[in-house]
């Protein structure tokens, strides 16, 4: 095992465990009273709350190096309600997921509006899974710096608040809405099937 990938097993134990009295907190009822990192903070906003994400600028800098705006990829739009379905269920050759990564730091740096980075509850459980998943493996390949590497780590574990959760709706092929639980995609991906059925189509 590398020093580098040492290192990464270390910060994310650390966050993991961590993250986990972030949950305990969050489930009685306490969320007011958290400061959930150096970096994460919840506000209220109207009848619900609002995370909002400081991140340092230098690493805002280096990101939008490796940003790419995606707005569809075989037929999928692309935004954080659909790049949370290329994280579990699903498996990408290399040259496609790095090009996904990129869409994803895009949508990371540019959601609701640049560089604002606030998020309601699912959208930012979302992203932290997107962070995980997706972000972080193409940046380590990328050999970005290790606090840029611990700064990722310690955020996406932090806004891990549910291991299972509710999506929403994939507008599937047909038109129709798909609803199920993050946990559901080990067993029936619709971002798996449409992009067969895209590239059934475009071999026609």
């Amino acid at each position: 095992m590398s020093l580098q990938t040492m290192k990464t097993y270390l910060y994310d134990l650390f966050y993991t465990v961590r993250s986990e009295v972030i949950r305990n907190w969050v489930n009685i009822g306490r969320q007011n009273k958290i400061k959930y990192s150096d970096f994460v903070r919840m506000t209220n906003f109207e009848d619900s709350v609002m995370f909002g994400i400081n991140i340092p600028q230098d690493i805002v800098y280096y990101l939008e190096t490796k940003e790419k705006e995606l707005n569809e990829y075989k037929g999928i739009n692309i935004y954080i309600g659909t790049l949370i379905l290329f994280t579990r269920g699903i498996k990408l050759n290399e040259k496609d997921f790095d090009l996904i990564a990129q869409g994803a730091i895009y949508e990371f740096l540019n959601y609701s509006k640049p560089h604002s980075f606030r998020f309601s509850y699912f959208p930012i459980i979302e992203l932290g899974y997107i962070i995980e998943k997706l972000i972080l493996p193409y940046l380590i390949k990328q050999s970005a710096s290790d606090r840029i590497i611990t700064f990722l780590i310690e955020l996406s574990k932090d806004i891990q608040l549910q291991d299972d959760f509710f999506i929403g709706y994939h507008r599937g092929p047909n038109g129709y809405r798909e609803y199920f639980q993050y946990s559901d995609l080990d067993y029936f991906n619709p971002v798996k099937e449409q992009i067969k059925h895209f590239e059934k189509n475009s071999k026609i």
